[in-house]
């Protein structure tokens, strides 16, 4: 692996982790807890309200390890994301 493509994850990954500690780095780019866990909700509205996915649909990716494959997966971890007047869905 090259090291521009290496991972840096910062432990603890868990709820009450600063929010401003660092969470992820990859190559020169650098992911604090806040701002993945914002890449993470917009991409998680987007796969909701832009392409109108539901249960039971499936996602697929093909791509190079980068923090924007981490992004999309955790985004699908964090879908379904409940539609404007819906409630929490229970998990």
């Amino acid at each position: 692996m090259y090291a521009a493509a290496q991972w840096t994850a910062s432990s603890p990954a868990a709820p009450g982790a600063p929010p401003d500690r660092t969470a992820v780095r990859y190559a020169d780019r650098t992911w604090t807890y806040r701002s993945l866990d914002a890449a993470v909700s917009t991409a998680a509205a987007v796969l909701t309200e832009e392409h109108a996915l539901a249960p039971g649909d499936r996602v697929a990716a093909y791509a190079h390890n980068s923090d924007a494959y981490l992004i999309g997966f955790l985004a699908c971890a964090r879908w379904p994301r409940p539609r404007p007047g819906q409630p929490e869905p229970h998990r």
